[in-house]
């Protein structure tokens, strides 16, 4: 069986693009729109991983794309709250 997964958004890519394109520390969240395959744009900032955490909520299956430091390097975050164990969520 095979997941599905719709990423054709405009709001997607201009989230994405406006990481690739802004300083560092731009992010942007993604989860899903509920009871679909259909990923959404959840927010957007400017303020570094600090500002970005807040936005993670248990619950929730979400991906984050965030530029950091180096301007020529982006990470990729998965997370999904039922998946971590109470140490992983405290550190």
């Amino acid at each position: 069986m095979s997941l599905q997964i719709n990423l054709s958004s405009l709001a997607l890519k201009e989230s994405y693009d406006a990481v690739l394109n802004g300083p560092s520390g731009s992010w942007t969240i993604w989860t899903y729109e509920k009871g679909t395959n259909d990923l959404k744009v959840q927010g957007n900032g400017s303020d570094g991983l600090d500002e970005l955490e807040e936005e993670f909520s248990d619950g929730r299956i979400q991906y984050a794309f965030v530029k950091v430091l180096d301007p020529n390097v982006c990470i990729s975050i998965s997370y999904h709250a039922a998946l971590l164990t109470v140490l992983d969520r405290v550190n």
